[in-house]
């Protein structure tokens, strides 16, 4: 009876000791974490520092959740012709409408693998995909954010494989002359646009302009194209 016990209550600690580690292993996954190719041994607080550490070339990989009070991605560059890879879904957060996220910089490329999401919300301008710069295959996801800005290379392998989703209340500065996309999905969601403090829904304005439009753009394979307001 003795080592019944014995047995039941060595069993109960190893039991809580597995629990306790897969928790620890499930909170550091949900950490945001940056590394340089593939040396996950060394991490980096910001971008902009594994950007410094970096050379010509490198890969700096990405996964886990940046909370606001995260600095990591707050006027991040990534240039140097660096490729960007978010190998897990990770979620990046700001609650400053002021503040601005990531600059993909000509030459340079992001990407997710392993059917990872990138999500971004409440920056200012959330990406800033400069032209000569690449967004490559994954699933982004920006949201209230102040602006989204992709003038670069949108280039994916399959429409499927590239998918866009930006839900804003405005698009002005989404794109210019060079905005370029290639076997890519890119899905526009208006929110209630604001005029003079006031939001107004989808549809007709007291002015009688278009209030907002819900866009979602589906590029054709080898397709080049250019919008106009």
């Amino acid at each position: 009876m003795v080592r019944k016990i014995v047995g039941f209550i060595l069993s109960l600690v190893l039991g809580l000791g597995n629990l306790l580690s897969f928790t620890s292993a499930v909170n550091a996954e949900e950490a945001g974490k940056i590394w340089l190719n593939d040396d996950n041994t060394v991490t980096y607080t910001t971008i902009n520092d594994a950007v410094a550490a970096g050379h010509t070339g490198d890969i700096i990989r990405v996964s886990g959740t940046f909370d606001t009070t995260n600095t990591a991605f707050r006027d991040a560059v990534v240039n140097n012709d660096m490729t960007l890879e978010f190998v897990g879904d990770t979620v990046i957060l700001s609650d400053n409408s002021l503040q601005h996220g990531l600059t993909i910089a000509s030459g340079s490329h992001i990407k997710t693998v392993n059917g990872s999401t990138l999500t971004m919300k409440g920056f200012n301008t959330a990406l800033n995909l400069q032209v000569g710069s690449e967004m490559n295959d994954g699933f982004y996801v920006f949201e209230n954010n102040e602006q989204v800005s992709l003038n670069g290379y949108i280039n994916g392998s399959a429409r499927e494989n590239l998918v866009v989703n930006v839900t804003s209340n405005s698009f002005s500065r989404l794109y210019n002359d060079n905005f370029h996309v290639e076997n890519a999905t890119v899905k526009l969601n208006a929110t209630p646009i604001r005029t003079d403090g006031v939001y107004y829904p989808l549809g007709i304005m007291p002015d009688g302009g278009i209030g907002a439009l819900q866009m979602a753009y589906n590029f054709k394979k080898m397709c080049t194209l250019k919008l106009r307001e």
